[in-house]
């Protein structure tokens, strides 16, 4: 990723703030020695993307003011399955940008811990895209171990912001009355309402296959081909047609 610095050495206050897709604004104290000022732009972003200083490269710089970084090995997001519980469900944990998102941590909490510790970072949000009991069954130690919040009674059009991602909600009833998937930018996270081989089951307390149909529906018009599907069971497949 190659990004576009306007440079302000020996500023008052020291600052990072994005402008553009590719653009940012890096304010720095130290004085305006070209060495001195680069090393301290260098160190503002490696902070700013959570990344070591060695993945931040000077291209060039047209001026003591613009300067053009390559930022090497940038992942903005990562999506992690850990397939848990006695029903092998889909646990996912959604990283961008030094914060955490996990989605169904529906049993062993313990190893869901595990791997949430070798991200080193801020674990924001815990997400159930319904109430059955494989599907949430690690909420509360999670939430004790990290302090993220439990979202709950989440409703259509409601936004959560991880990092440089924003999830909307979509209120998908039919496997469960509280049923939601979360959709990204070309990804999208169906619970048990949407699977690689078929959908949901509706014979569960709260099930109505009336209400999947309808939801089915919706989603198949949201759902673009390409887009890639993480269901609460199973493994993740894309829409082809």
């Amino acid at each position: 990723m190659r990004i576009l610095v306007k440079a302000k050495p020996n500023s008052k206050e020291e600052k990072i703030e994005k402008i553009e897709n590719s653009t940012f604004l890096v304010a720095v104290k130290e004085p305006p020695l070209q060495g001195k000022a680069n090393r301290a732009i260098i160190k503002k972003l490696s902070e700013y993307f959570n990344i070591p200083v060695s993945s931040v490269v000077l291209l060039s710089g047209f001026s003591s003011k613009i300067k053009v970084f390559e930022i090497k090995n940038l992942n903005l997001m990562e999506i992690k399955r850990l397939v848990v519980g006695e029903l092998f469900t889909n646990c996912y944990l959604l990283y961008s940008k030094g914060e955490l998102l996990v989605i169904d941590p529906g049993g062993e909490p313990e190893r869901i811990l595990e791997e949430i510790k070798k991200y080193k970072v801020f674990v924001k949000y815990i997400v159930n895209t319904h109430k059955h009991f494989d599907h949430i069954l690690g909420n509360e130690k999670i939430k004790r171990e990290t302090t993220a919040k439990v979202l709950e009674n989440l409703k259509e059009g409601d936004e959560i912001k991880i990092g440089e991602v924003v999830l909307k909600i979509i209120e998908t009833p039919g496997h469960a009355k509280e049923s939601i998937c979360l959709i990204g930018n070309n990804f999208i996270f169906t619970g048990d309402t949407l699977f690689k081989d078929g959908v949901g089951r509706v014979d569960l307390p709260g099930g109505s296959e009336k209400e999947l149909e309808y939801s089915l529906e919706r989603l198949f018009k949201m759902i673009k081909k390409g887009m890639e599907i993480y269901p609460g069971h199973g493994e993740s497949f894309k829409r082809n047609n």
